[in-house]
């Protein structure tokens, strides 16, 4: 698969990546880098890329969920030190 192909993937769901972030975080910072690093994750999963696109959507939120809830726990530790 090309980085054309897996780009097209990707953009079907960054929409929904960043809604499911900014739900959890309140915050829109941290759900950009949040969709960021579940994006980059989803770009070298080849189950999401080959799978259809039930199977795309599932595995996008739960790297979304993933990266949203690290993104919240780092923001939180910066916060106390």
């Amino acid at each position: 698969m090309d980085i054309q192909e897996r780009s097209e993937i990707l953009r079907q769901h960054e929409n929904y990546c960043y809604r499911i972030s900014f739900y959890l975080v309140q915050d829109e910072q941290l759900s950009i880098q949040a969709t960021i690093a579940a994006l980059l994750d989803l770009a070298v999963d080849s189950h999401f890329l080959k799978g259809d696109l039930v199977t795309q959507k599932e595995i996008a939120k739960r790297a979304a969920i993933h990266s949203s809830l690290r993104a919240k726990a780092t923001a939180c530790s910066e916060a106390v030190s």
